[in-house]
């Protein structure tokens, strides 16, 4: 909400913005990572992800959910961070979570065959290899009412609204829709 984060083509993070839970001390990050080289980023409400080239991922920023508790995770291949959880994608396709789960946003333990996620602010969203959008989370602007969404190729989240990709390239959309973030165009 607050920073913005950037990965530079040669490996370094770059961060501007509110920093008052140490979110944007790429300085910090950069150190834990060592030899090991961050490949991608992810930018939560007080709290920044990187992922690392052998697979495993590093926090900075507000951990008082445990969003930033994710140095037991291995072989990842994707992050994601909402406000106050981190959730990345395994390459055989499960989802790890953490961080604060009051409206189920970090429940995707059961969930497998998955190509592609993302975070919104308390909910998570993902892609099946077959295509289809599952949610979990907080849904009350209905952001995650994608159940019968199908051929998706993949999928983002942002504050109370969900979007996604299908693969003949058309553009869905649903959620929040104040502002007309969800008046999606025809792309294809």
């Amino acid at each position: 909400d607050y920073h913005t984060v950037a990965l530079g083509n040669d490996g370094a993070v770059f961060a501007t913005g509110f920093n008052n839970r140490g979110q944007c001390d790429v300085e910090v990050l950069m150190e834990k990572a060592g030899s090991r080289e961050i490949v991608d980023i992810a930018a939560g409400y007080e709290h920044t992800l990187a992922l690392l080239s052998d697979s495993t991922v590093l926090a900075i920023g507000s951990n008082d959910h445990n969003q930033c508790k994710v140095s037991s995770w291995t072989d990842i291949v994707a992050i994601y961070a909402g406000t106050e959880h981190s959730v990345g994608l395994r390459r055989d396709g499960t989802v790890v979570a953490v961080g604060m789960n009051d409206d189920g946003q970090c429940n995707v333990s059961t969930w497998a065959g998955i190509k592609d996620i993302a975070a919104g602010d308390y909910f998570t969203v993902a892609v099946t290899s077959e295509g289809l959008a599952v949610a979990t989370g907080k849904n009350h602007k209905g952001q995650c009412n994608v159940e019968k969404w199908s051929n998706i190729q993949s999928i983002g989240a942002g504050c109370n609204h969900t979007v996604a990709v299908t693969t003949d390239g058309t553009v869905r959309a649903i959620g929040w829709n104040d502002d007309g973030q969800c008046d999606v165009f025809d792309y294809s």
